[in-house]
């Protein structure tokens, strides 16, 4: 998530949005890539998450990343949330993971040395303090309820929403993790190219990553717990607030005729699940071969069709 950011008045109208899209359309030369990188913190001696304040806490880290690496602290509400250096930011999720929100750069070789470097300082610090860190989707044991809310205004509310809609809205703020990527672009079309191609690749992306089986101390049926939870989570938000239509105009060439319908994937013992291929949250099972027309259908934007064949 996001360091404090101020706010730009109300959305009053479709275009506002559009408007705010397209202000970032950049020329060729001009485009830079940037990444994020979420990890959890545990205390070693009790392997329970790390709490906001105390000896062993979120908050010694950020003080100390500040102290000894020149970071610059940022505050809300008089607590230190996060911390920004030379176009970068050290950043909170919800239930205390520790996100690196890279600086725009030019190639992917300076973001591998961005988050070593990162990783580095984190980890000498973690050490000293008896804390560790580990990178996976979803937490292998913990509950959310045993992990902090952080001290930010704005998880206050998506806190109190999240329990109003769907079934997995607060497991996805506080006990999930992930690894993003940023890009320019140049123009609308630009932008939903890069998109489409982004969202043909997650199911492969999921299936070559996944890391997550271990959830609640249970083996799941899932190979990755991101991807489940994230979905059902956003399927619960769409659904409860009528927000499909907005999703899927983000993706279409303007007049809707060319939309794909939002959907996220999940890699399972079985294959490849389509979770909210319709827009209402169901999970279908998918095998290899049927997996094989969902990339092309992708491809040939005919996912519509192939989502209403698939058996639940």
């Amino acid at each position: 998530m996001s360091i404090p950011q101020s706010g730009g008045g109300p959305i009053e109208r479709y275009e506002q949005m559009a408007e705010y899209l397209a202000s970032g359309c950049k020329p060729k030369e001009d485009w830079r890539i940037g990444t994020e990188h979420e990890k959890f913190g545990f205390c070693k001696d009790s392997l329970l998450p790390l709490p906001y304040e105390g000896e062993r806490s979120i908050h010694a880290v950020l003080s100390a990343l500040r102290d000894r690496h020149d970071w610059q602290e940022l505050r809300e509400a008089g607590k230190l949330i996060g911390l920004t250096k030379d176009g970068a930011n050290i950043s909170l999720e919800p239930g205390g993971a520790l996100e690196l929100s890279g600086a725009p750069l030019e190639t992917i070789h300076e973001t591998c040395d961005e988050v070593n470097i990162h990783l580095k300082e984190v980890k000498d610090i973690a050490d000293e303090i008896g804390v560790g860190f580990i990178g996976l989707g979803a937490a292998p044991t913990w509950m959310h309820e045993q992990m902090p809310l952080m001290p930010k205004g704005r998880y206050k509310l998506m806190d109190a929403y999240m329990g109003k809609v769907g079934t997995m809205g607060r497991t996805m703020m506080r006990r999930t993790s992930t690894v993003q990527v940023n890009l320019d672009y140049s123009s609308e079309a630009d932008m939903i190219q890069k998109l489409r191609v982004g969202i043909a690749l997650q199911p492969v992306a999921v299936a070559l990553f996944a890391n997550s089986r271990r959830v609640v101390a249970t083996r799941s049926s899932f190979t990755g717990g991101l991807s489940p939870v994230s979905a059902a989570a956003a399927a619960g938000a769409f659904v409860q607030n009528s927000s499909v239509a907005f999703y899927e105009s983000t993706i279409t060439g303007g007049d809707g005729a060319d939309s794909i319908p939002a959907f996220q994937i999940a890699a399972t013992d079985g294959g490849i699940g389509i979770v909210g291929g319709n827009g209402l949250g169901e999970i279908f099972a998918v095998d290899a071969k049927q997996f094989g027309k969902f990339i092309k259908a992708l491809r040939l934007n005919q996912i519509a069709a192939l989502s209403v064949g698939l058996q639940p």
